[in-house]
């Protein structure tokens, strides 16, 4: 697959890749494509059910999310 990403709209390359991860602004990763082997490229993106452990098939480790009560 090809990448044509930009930064504020100033011209960028176009780059070959095998994989995108894309993290919102806090580090998280949010969608993974990948190019298979048949030319077709696959989407897993966190709403996804299995997000997580496709990541980790992938090699790539999401952060520890930790659900926080305040109050009583």
């Amino acid at each position: 697959m090809l990448l044509d990403y930009h930064d504020s709209f100033n011209a960028g390359p176009i780059t070959k890749a095998t994989r995108l991860v894309i993290y919102d602004s806090f580090n998280n990763p949010i969608a993974l494509f990948f190019d298979n082997l048949d030319n077709t490229i696959t989407c897993y993106t966190a709403g996804d059910a299995d997000f997580a452990s496709v990541l980790k098939q992938y090699g790539i480790t999401p952060p520890i999310i930790k659900k926080l009560t305040i109050g009583g």
